[in-house]
């Protein structure tokens, strides 16, 4: 399966300039070949509104796919105002295999025969944490970090209110998931769209608005926090829920290349996961800054 059709001109990596970018989408190449996209200050309204929750509910229900209780999408409530002082730098793509060998020395991924350039999966949060370690250690540019769920929505979105940063629609043209023939999400008939069945090289479908890329579908991306099942009481300027919950559960977002519909890779939907586990739908991208 190839998707270059559908893969804008990407942007040149350039040299990391004396002060602080200000132009969204600027890249930087770190010590091991990782493009790293500036994201720039700014709020956003971070979650879903109850009138969105009751339609992404009506919509799982009319797909038929499991998991659509009456508390379906209620995690992503209240709604409300992000503000970040200051900008950051973001994976421009998922952490890639090839990427993850350089730094640990091994591939635990399960679709290693997709490549270098796929996405690292089979790892869990835990595993993360020594993959941070060792490269903050060896890396003297930058400060290495997962991100938070705000940075990850804000980043996803890209300035964008609609569902996903493509509009209200998504199908397998516009990212890697695994779509139901006999359900039909969008405007395009399902059986004239591949399905992929596994992950693929990252960058193989268009970027966003600000460079990024695979912030929907291919495979699902930890983020720093522990899950909290709403945002009531969380931080507002950016940083990660450190503190309410229960820490054996982290966040996870994006959606992956087995999802069923694109519901799931809402930019707003977030699921809760044991930090512990490892799936083959499950990788990371990172969030940086300059020492």
């Amino acid at each position: 399966f190839s998707a270059s059709a559908q893969v804008k001109q990407e942007p040149k990596a350039v040299p990391l300039p004396e002060t602080t970018p200000v132009k969204p989408g600027t890249v930087r190449k770190n010590s091991i070949g990782m493009e790293l996209v500036w994201v720039p200050p700014g709020d956003f309204m971070m979650g879903s509104t109850e009138a969105e929750v009751r339609a992404a509910l009506l919509d799982c229900r009319r797909h038929r796919s499991y998991s659509c209780g009456d508390q379906w999408g209620a995690n992503e409530t209240p709604r409300r105002k992000i503000t970040f002082a200051e900008g950051f730098w973001i994976g421009r793509f998922e952490v890639t295999q090839g990427e993850w060998q350089s730094v640990m020395g091994d591939n635990p991924s399960y679709f290693r025969d997709c490549g270098a350039r796929c996405p690292v999966e089979s790892i869990s949060w835990e595993d993360v944490r020594s993959f941070l370690t060792r490269l903050n250690a060896q890396d003297k540019q930058f400060e290495y970090q997962l991100p938070s769920e705000a940075e990850w929505e804000y980043a996803a979105r890209a300035g964008t209110t609609t569902t996903f940063a493509f509009g209200n629609e998504l199908d397998p043209a516009k990212a890697n998931f695994q779509g139901t023939q006999d359900l039909d999400f969008s405007t395009t008939p399902w059986k004239t769209l591949p399905v992929v069945g596994k992950t693929v090289a990252v960058g193989s479908f268009a970027p966003n608005a600000w460079g990024l890329c695979d912030m929907h579908g291919n495979v699902w991306e930890w983020v720093r926090d522990i899950y909290n099942p709403g945002y009531a009481g969380l931080p507002t300027d950016g940083k990660p829920n450190l503190t309410a919950g229960d820490p054996a559960y982290r966040v996870v977002r994006g959606g992956a290349w087995d999802i069923e519909v694109a519901l799931y890779a809402r930019s707003a939907h977030r699921v809760r996961w044991k930090s512990g586990f490892r799936m083959n739908n499950t990788g990371f991208r990172l969030v940086a800054s300059a020492r």
